[in-house]
């Protein structure tokens, strides 16, 4: 009876199948916003996606495991997506793809367009056949222009014209993806991608790839980077004329990089070895000493992302894969918490109290990890301790006698306190402050209220990890500002701070102003580092957005992307380090992002009467040749001692370098390395 009042009242709205209304009651619950997305329990509304083109740029996240139960779906179970598919780590198993005709793309997606993500999925079972040979075929996509990421795909493919395990075309980025396929047939066919013209990081594949022009992760580099990825593939041509190449068959720009990549040599079973990547054993695959710079969970000094997970006798795995999604425990009682986690198959280790802003004294605030976990790891429960009373601090918060900050609650509280952002702060240790999502800066939000940060934010050498941003504030007109630190003032002093793993994207259409550190700055940032993602649109910077303050000896790592600007009347500009600098000095800084799409800028998009001295980026990570400042190098020349000393960074004593491994690191980061030498003479000057 209440169905049946629903459809009438429906009915009764003369509703459109394009009304967010209607939309909603065909799935499981959302609105389909970044912040309350579609929720997908049933294949039914899994397939209701590609009813209508109103859905393609929206917000989806899987609630549970589904298995398509060999359900022929056509070409694609999802057309053109722009939007957010969230896996959250559960599983689509299970589905038939194919029967299309000659000009048709098969894949789960057909194409991921720009601003598009599909992340934290994984995929099982698919099986794409296509009668008239498709032109190009994926468990994930057919070609992807957006974000991959966290995904993991077993699938078998037959009679494609291209093809690989992910995506048979990449021109985004696919980063933390495994891919365990087998393709068959006389197209060209990569283990993990068919043909790669954008980026691909920490990925790996295995199983059979069998064809005309065949290798173990991508066969034809044609552009971008690939770092940190290795292959196991049985790589077979089908004929004796035919090409292939244990992890790339064809490098087709001299300037693709690949760094640090591996594949099984052909005794052990991969593929020939071609001089693009380094042939292992398989006793060397076994071997955690031999994927020199890799990240690995459980081991200190090679990073913080803990990417990769080394097994007692196998090969490397993604860390993320054999976790599972922690349920939310924010707010309940311990108790209720406990049973929450156990009934999810947890193991609980031990309780931390810890400071919120928001949750009362008593309750959980989060599970450290968060939002996923391996089943063999035990979780920390974080209580409540209530807001922070700043008055019991150890510092009174001037310069000589700073507040201190030992934890991620003290922080959280801070977020909410500006009145006390023109004080003195100091790091006392690192701080994780996974589980909690931000909508805005964490520090100086909003410049209309007047909430800039002009304190002091001393690092002390200490690292903020997993700060998440999802979305501005809408209060903050005309500029949504997105970064660590949304405002500074001109009496701001940051110091000897490292950001890693942060995640910032934008709110929805909006354009605003972003970096990772910070959005605006119009203090001092000395000897900091910014690693991590931040995706929008506007002025978009990996370390700052719009800078008209002092940038010196700082560096940017990891990924800047401009979703799109449709708005002729905004300002577009996007770069690997700052966006636009009005006015300010930038001065021995360098970036390694990537920069995406084409357009944007290597370190420097817009540089209105600034200066910007001794300062690089890697024009083969960030795809980008182009800066309206700085010098740009390649990586080995970024990590080599002469040239940085030719440009101007011999005897700087806050650096140091580890000469042909590694890119400069800031002094207190402890990394291997000396001070990058100063030779007498630099050509006569």
């Amino acid at each position: 009876m209440r169905r049946r009042h629903i459809h009438i009242l429906l009915a009764g709205a003369v509703l459109s199948i394009g009304s967010p209304m209607l939309q909603g009651a065909e799935f499981a619950g959302g609105t389909g916003t970044q912040n309350d997305p579609y929720q997908i329990a049933t294949a039914e509304q899994l397939l209701f996606i590609r009813s209508g083109s109103s859905l393609c740029d929206k917000h989806f996240v899987l609630v549970c495991d589904i298995d398509m139960e060999n359900r022929s779906v056509g070409p694609t179970l999802i057309d053109t997506f722009s939007g957010v598919f969230d896996g959250r780590g559960f599983r689509i198993a299970n589905v038939l793809l194919g029967r299309g005709d000659a000009s048709c793309t098969v894949g789960l997606f057909r194409n991921i367009q720009l601003g598009g993500v599909v992340k934290n999925l994984i995929v099982e079972g698919v099986y794409i056949s296509s009668t008239y040979g498709a032109t190009s075929g994926a468990g994930i996509c057919g070609a992807n222009l957006g974000v991959i990421s966290k995904c993991s795909v077993t699938c078998q493919i037959c009679e494609v014209a291209t093809a690989g395990g992910v995506a048979a075309w990449n021109y985004g980025v696919i980063e933390e993806c495994r891919s365990v396929c087998t393709i068959l047939g006389s197209g060209t066919y990569g283990g993990l991608v068919g043909v790669n013209k954008g980026r691909i990081s920490n990925c790996w594949s295995s199983g059979l790839v069998w064809g005309w022009h065949v290798a173990g992760l991508t066969v034809s580099h044609e552009d971008g980077e690939i770092g940190n990825c290795y292959s196991t593939c049985q790589v077979q041509g089908i004929w004796p004329e035919s090409s292939a190449g244990g992890l790339i068959d064809a490098l087709e720009s001299p300037g693709s990089g690949i760094l640090s990549c591996y594949f099984l040599d052909l005794n052990s079973g991969g593929g020939p070895d071609n001089g693009l990547g380094e042939a292992l054993s398989d006793s060397q695959m076994k071997q955690q000493a031999s994927f020199a710079g890799w990240d690995f969970w459980g081991t200190d000094g090679d990073g913080v992302q803990d990417v990769w997970f080394m097994p007692s006798d196998g090969y490397p795995d993604l860390a993320w894969y054999g976790s599972k999604p922690i349920p939310s425990v924010a707010g309940l009682l311990l108790e209720d918490a406990y049973a929450t986690l156990e009934q999810a198959g947890f193991r609980i280790e031990k309780i931390v109290c810890d400071y919120d802003h928001a949750i009362e004294c008593g309750q959980v605030i989060t599970t450290w990890p968060y939002p996923v976990a391996r089943p063999d790891m035990g979780l920390d429960v974080v209580l409540s301790l209530g807001t922070y009373d700043w008055s019991l601090n150890e510092g009174t918060g001037d310069a000589e006698n700073p507040y201190l900050i030992s934890s991620s609650g003290r922080l959280d509280c801070l977020a909410y306190r500006p009145d006390l952002w023109d004080k003195s702060f100091g790091l006392v240790s690192d701080l994780d402050m996974g589980g909690r999502v931000y909508t805005q800066a964490v520090l100086g939000r909003c410049e209309l209220a007047g909430e800039v940060f002009n304190g002091a934010f001393d690092g002390n050498g200490h690292v903020i990890k997993n700060v998440t941003i999802e979305g501005a504030s809408a209060t903050c007109v005309p500029a949504r500002l997105l970064g660590f630190f949304g405002k500074t003032g001109s009496q701001a002093q940051i110091t000897d701070l490292g950001l890693a793993d942060i995640s910032l994207l934008g709110a929805g259409s909006a354009s605003g102003i972003g970096g990772m550190l910070c959005a605006i700055n119009g203090g001092s940032f000395g000897r900091c580092y910014s690693r991590g993602t931040i995706r929008s649109f506007g002025e978009i910077g990996g370390f700052v957005g719009r800078n008209t303050g002092a940038i010196q000896d700082c560096y940017a790592q990891g990924r800047v992307e401009n979703i799109s600007c449709d708005d002729a009347n905004s300002v577009c500009l996007c770069a690997g380090f700052v966006a636009h600098n009005v006015g300010g000095a930038v001065t021995t800084s360098y970036s390694t992002c990537s920069v995406t799409p084409d357009g944007g800028a290597g370190l420097v998009a817009s540089n209105e009467g600034g200066s910007v001295d001794l300062c690089l980026w890697d024009t083969e990570v960030s795809g980008v040749s182009g800066s309206a400042a700085g010098t740009g190098l390649t990586t080995e020349e970024l990590m080599n001692g002469w040239t940085l000393d030719n440009n101007g960074w011999g005897g700087n004593p806050n650096w140091i370098l580890d000469s042909g491994r590694d890119y400069p690191r800031l002094i207190w980061e402890g990394a291997p390395g000396t001070l990058i030498p100063r030779r007498v003479s630099r050509g006569g000057t």
